[in-house]
């Protein structure tokens, strides 16, 4: 009985409460918040468990591998990768190269027609 007195009581004082009570109570609210956030890491960090749980939770989600594998040993790699029943991920984007035309000004190579390959041998 002494809680539900007390509970009624808490009401009816929180209904006749000052405007600058109600605003200090917010300024400080916001404040915890903002420190909060502050501690906060930006990004969620999964670590080994988690991976393994989200993957077993979702049989739908596939494992997927990107290419970082030692020079001329790629076919191994994607064998590898597909035996352990994971799937590639970017498989072509380390094939190529992006040439601006700052690059072609300093290699003194005219402009390139879309489509066109352009071939530089590195030493």
């Amino acid at each position: 009985m002494r809680e539900a007195c007390s509970l009624v009581w808490s009401v009816l004082a929180l209904l006749f409460r000052s405007r600058a009570s109600l605003e200090a109570e917010i300024l400080i609210l916001r404040h915890q918040l903002n420190i909060q956030r502050r501690h906060l890491p930006k990004r969620l960090i999964f670590n080994e468990m988690d991976r393994l749980i989200l993957v077993a939770l979702s049989p739908d989600i596939a494992v997927a591998c990107t290419r970082k594998s030692i020079l001329d040993t790629k076919q191994f790699a994607v064998a590898a990768v597909k035996a352990g029943g994971a799937v590639m991920h970017r498989l072509g984007l380390s094939e190529t190269v992006l040439v601006f035309p700052e690059h072609r000004a300093f290699l003194q190579v005219g402009p390139v027609e879309p489509g066109k390959y352009l071939t530089i041998e590195a030493a």
